[in-house]
C-alpha cells in the first residue's frame, strides 16, 4: 500500500501543473468549465486507481472469488468512467468533456514521468 500512496502523492504536482494550465485557459475563454472538468476527471482517476489497487490485491490473494471480483471491478470502473463522461455531456457549462478526459490520464502521466526520471536521469524518488 505504500507504493500506491506514493503514486497518488506524485500525481499531485502533475495535477497542479495541468490545473494551472486549465485555469489560464478558463481565464482566457471566461469559461470555468475547463478547470472544473479537469478536477472532476482527476477525482474520478484517483477513485479508479484505488479500485485497480483493490483488484490487483484480490487477484494476488488467489481467492476462488477473485475472478468474479475482477469482472465486477472492471464493470464498476467502466461505469464510473461513463458517469464522468455523462456528467460532462449533461452539464457542458460546468464540466468540459475534453478536460474531463485529460483528468483521467493524470496518474498515468505521473507514473510515466517519474519512471522516466528514474531511468533516464538517474534520479531517485
Amino acid at each position: 500500500m505504500k507504493e500506491e500512496k506514493l503514486i497518488v502523492k506524485h500525481s499531485i504536482p502533475v495535477f497542479l501543473v495541468f490545473a494551472i494550465i486549465m485555469m489560464i485557459i478558463s481565464l482566457i475563454t471566461h469559461n470555468i468549465s475547463y478547470v472544473l472538468g479537469f478536477i472532476l476527471g482527476y477525482i474520478i482517476n484517483v477513485v479508479i486507481f484505488k479500485i485497480i489497487v483493490l483488484t490487483v490485491d484480490g487477484i494476488l490473494s488467489f481467492r476462488k472469488t477473485s475472478m468474479i471480483f475482477v469482472m465486477f471491478s472492471f464493470l464498476i470502473k467502466m461505469l464510473i468512467y461513463g458517469l464522468g463522461f455523462y456528467i460532462a455531456i449533461k452539464l457542458p457549462s460546468i464540466f468540459n468533456l475534453f478536460t474531463v478526459t485529460v483528468g483521467y490520464f493524470v496518474i498515468k502521466l505521473s507514473i510515466f514521468y517519474y519512471n522516466y526520471r528514474i531511468r533516464k536521469r538517474g534520479e531517485g524518488l
